[in-house]
């Protein structure tokens, strides 16, 4: 689980929310609420795909986050590939254009026509020990700007 921010920007508009992820093997639940009351979107998957809860407490469906996100907001934004990502997980390993630091920690890579670049780590505790997880992960493409600015980490039992 994740709590922080993210700042969108496109050609369009640029805005930022507060941002609250948990994510599960199986499922997922992403909340952003925007800044002085403009509203809340709940966005969660289960069985039958992903949902939409929009400010208005109206439910929208669809079979993926980014399909959704997509008509909801004309964004595209690969959510699937995002949930590796800001735990500074490439989705393919192999791929040429990986950086890493001396602490073998991801520094950024390209992939499906995303730039994703990991400006700041910290260490966080886990059950297992502790554990370096991003705390700034920027994602751009030719038409959107995410940057994500992680406050607090729960990481099974561990909190930081």
């Amino acid at each position: 689980s994740i709590k922080g921010k993210a700042a969108v920007r496109s050609s369009a508009e640029s805005g930022t929310v507060s941002m609250f992820w948990q994510q599960a093997p199986n499922d997922f639940q992403l909340k952003l609420v925007a800044p002085f009351g403009r509203g809340t979107l709940d966005i969660q998957s289960d069985e039958r795909g992903v949902k939409m809860l929009d400010a208005k407490g109206r439910e929208h469906r669809a079979a993926t986050a980014q399909g959704l996100v997509w008509m909801k907001t004309g964004w595209e934004i690969p959510f699937e590939d995002m949930q590796g990502w800001v735990v500074g997980l490439a989705d393919d390993p192999g791929n040429a254009t990986i950086k890493v630091d001396a602490q073998a920690r991801t520094l950024g890579f390209t992939s499906k026509g995303w730039k994703v670049s990991y400006p700041a780590y910290r260490q966080v505790a886990t059950k297992a020990g502790k554990v370096d997880l991003p705390r700034k992960v920027y994602i751009s493409s030719k038409d959107l700007v995410v940057k994500l600015s992680i406050g607090e980490w729960l990481v099974g039992e561990g909190v930081q």
